[in-house]
């Protein structure tokens, strides 16, 4: 077959995949994929399902007409949880996990994040966008005819006022409610946060008896004061308590199996903005948090950038070992993404995978002990793929084939590294992404991309536009320069309070 040169068209031809959730017993995995409509000019996904053995054909799951994402196994494994907006607005539905009549949990709308599910299957803690006048009878602003002045007039006194995806931010806040699956209760919610503020990530403890999540109460909390803690409230409703110490960003909290500490991403601030996420552990009681990944020498968590994603995906997020004795997350090192482990005692850090790619979306089954990825390379716009969990290195094999015609189709041009020293700076690396019929040291026009953020980086991901300018001629040149994440501390800090004035090149 004759491959052919990429077309903006393309575009609407790629399959996204994202949030792979692993089932209790490590068989299945759902996840979501996506793909861009043209003519409606918005996106579609689906979740599909597929088995964790090599070699299985995946099967769409669900078949809302626009939008259903979030898939989260109940502990049992029984029921798969779904955020759905087929009925325009987005709302919990939940689905048996052998497949079934799928049917919306409850009348609460404006789901956000993913339903998180109590340890024993019998409800589903959610943060939702609640108005003034309360869960069930809160429409605004989605109104668009009858205006009334005196009821929707909005009076802005806050920097951070409206969000992509999520419209305006004033007059609403984001809180904790648990919904009721099983018995005569099933689809009655609860709200168990109030007031000016806005809550995040929740998790159950171990006993179900509470939930952590985080928030942030600063003056002006959601404006740009940059700092987050967590607190944990009885899930069965009650005065919320404080655990961190305010030091810097807090979010992303998950309970050790004893239900004595909690594990959270966070820093204290000590490079401003550019101070590098970590893992930091906290007494559930509260109390002088500890940095787990403080001899670590990069940042926690998923900082490539990439222009092909998947609809609304998930942050990675820490994840206990069954025995307690380490956590497992993703690190950012020179433009890869992978999965590490470390260890509890002394911080000790394990990678276990590697390769040039980047992790983007990741699950684990009930004791640990297998993983489902989504995964992206440089010529792969992302799949499936599921390890085991032992030892010191995971063997990850690839689930899914999702842009297999396409990628037979089209000229996939394949990045060349290479290495620059700044004027009295440290080495950084950069990539060219030639088209196949030139070299990369033509002396022609080329295309500098230079990403924002700047604490971002970019590496072994898919660029659909670097891709697209490849194909008409134009060698593409993308580098990290100093300010990026994915090297040393010192490397992302050189440029704070200090931009524009260093030499990038010599």
């Amino acid at each position: 077959m004759v491959r052919r040169r990429l077309t903006p068209a393309d575009l609407l031809q790629l399959r996204t995949v994202s949030d792979p959730q692993i089932s209790p017993d490590g068989t299945r995995i759902a996840y979501v994929q996506t793909t861009m409509d043209g003519h409606a000019n918005q996106y579609k996904c689906r979740i599909w399902m597929v088995s964790t053995a090599v070699g299985s054909t995946p099967r769409p799951f669900t078949f809302g007409p626009e939008l259903d994402y979030a898939p989260r196994w109940s502990p049992d494994g029984e029921w798969l949880a779904f955020i759905s907006a087929r009925q325009g607005r987005s709302a919990l539905w939940i689905v048996p996990s052998q497949g079934g009549y799928a049917h919306q949990l409850s009348c609460l709308q404006d789901i956000g994040g993913a339903p998180v599910w109590s340890p024993d299957s019998s409800s589903i803690a959610c943060v939702v966008h609640v108005g003034p006048k309360g869960p069930e009878k809160d429409n605004w602003p989605h109104r668009t005819s009858e205006v009334r002045f005196s009821d929707d007039v909005l009076v802005i006194d806050r920097l951070w006022y409206k969000l992509d995806s999520a419209g305006f931010m004033v007059r609403r806040h984001w809180h904790l409610f648990t919904i009721s699956v099983t018995g005569a209760d099933r689809g009655k919610f609860t709200q168990l946060t109030f007031g000016d503020t806005d809550y995040s990530e929740p998790a159950w403890s171990p006993d179900g008896g509470s939930i952590a999540i985080a928030d942030n109460r600063t003056p002006d909390g959601i404006g740009m004061t940059h700092f987050n803690d967590i607190w944990v409230v009885p899930s069965t409703g009650g005065v919320p308590r404080r655990v961190t110490s305010s030091l810097g960003p807090a979010d992303h909290p998950a309970w050790s199996p004893d239900g004595r500490l909690i594990a959270y991403i966070g820093h204290d601030r000590r490079h401003g903005g550019y101070t590098f996420p970590g893992i930091w552990l906290v007494s559930a009681s509260g109390g002088k948090p500890r940095e787990l990944t403080a001899n670590f020498h990069y940042a926690i968590g998923n900082h490539a950038i990439r222009d092909v994603r998947g609809y609304k995906e998930p942050t990675i997020v820490p994840v206990w070992a069954q025995d307690g004795r380490s956590v497992y997350t993703c690190a950012s090192v020179s433009g890869a993404v992978n999965l590490w482990r470390f260890s509890v005692l002394d911080g000790k850090a394990v990678q276990l995978t590697h390769g040039n790619r980047v992790i983007y979306n990741l699950s684990f089954n009930r004791d640990v002990r297998q993983v489902a990825m989504a995964v992206t390379t440089p010529t792969l716009p992302g799949d499936i793929w599921a390890g085991d969990v032992n030892g010191i290195r995971i063997q990850a094999r690839r689930i899914t084939e999702v842009n297999r015609d396409w990628l037979t189709s089209v000229v996939i041009a394949e990045p060349v590294r290479f290495t620059f020293r700044a004027a009295n700076g440290p080495e950084a690396e950069g990539w060219i992404l030639a088209p196949a019929h030139r070299s990369r040291f033509d002396q022609k026009p080329a295309v500098l991309q230079i990403h924002g953020g700047p604490t971002v980086m970019y590496g072994h991901a898919f660029f659909f536009e670097f891709q697209l300018l490849a194909g008409c001629g134009l060698p593409v040149i993308y580098s990290n320069p100093r300010g990026s994440f994915g090297y040393d501390q010192d490397f992302a800090a050189a440029i704070r309070g200090d931009w524009g004035t260093m030499i990038i090149w010599t």
